[in-house]
């Protein structure tokens, strides 16, 4: 029998393989099984609300810990 992940888990198992450690979105049913296994993964997830999904990049852009801007 083999161990497969659920897409969730493959998605945040990506995430920290890629070496992200903040992730800012807009909640939605999609995010929903994967919220859980942020924080054990070491991911800071910081949402965003709006009505505009691609206004999640404007705190990514001025929350960076380096000084490119």
């Amino acid at each position: 029998m083999s161990c497969r992940a659920i897409p969730s888990e493959a998605f945040v198992e990506t995430l920290v393989a890629q070496g992200m450690t903040e992730l800012f979105g807009t909640m939605g049913s999609t995010f929903m099984d994967a919220i859980d296994i942020f924080a054990p993964a070491g991911i800071c997830l910081t949402p965003v609300v709006n009505s505009y999904q691609h206004n999640a990049s404007f705190p990514a852009s001025t929350t960076r810990g380096d000084d490119r801007r």
